[in-house]
């Protein structure tokens, strides 16, 4: 059987990322660590800077997503599965703090 359909990027994305950081020396730092393949693009969400990553395989992205934090150009970055998803997860962090 032949199949001549690619098939689809593995993504995630990775952020906050400094605006002043060009974003593929942020993949070519992340890739040891995150197991990044290849830069797809950028997005700007809320004023914060996030880059758009593709992965080998779904271990990888998921590898990536389980590890903590690396610092990076004075940012703690994180790898995500969507970039909505951490906004949330932000969101409520903020609400628990004022809160209390």
């Amino acid at each position: 059987m032949i199949v001549d359909a690619q098939a689809s990027a593995i993504t995630g994305w990775v952020g906050p990322v400094p605006f002043s950081v060009d974003p593929q020396a942020t993949v070519a730092r992340l890739r040891p660590y995150y197991n990044v393949d290849a830069l797809l693009g950028q997005r700007t969400v809320a004023g914060i800077k996030f880059l758009q990553v593709s992965y080998k395989s779904q271990d990888d992205l998921a590898s990536a997503i389980n590890k903590p934090s690396t610092f990076f150009r004075g940012q703690f970055i994180h790898a995500m599965p969507d970039v909505k998803e951490w906004l949330n997860q932000r969101a409520v962090l903020h609400t628990n703090e004022s809160n209390t």
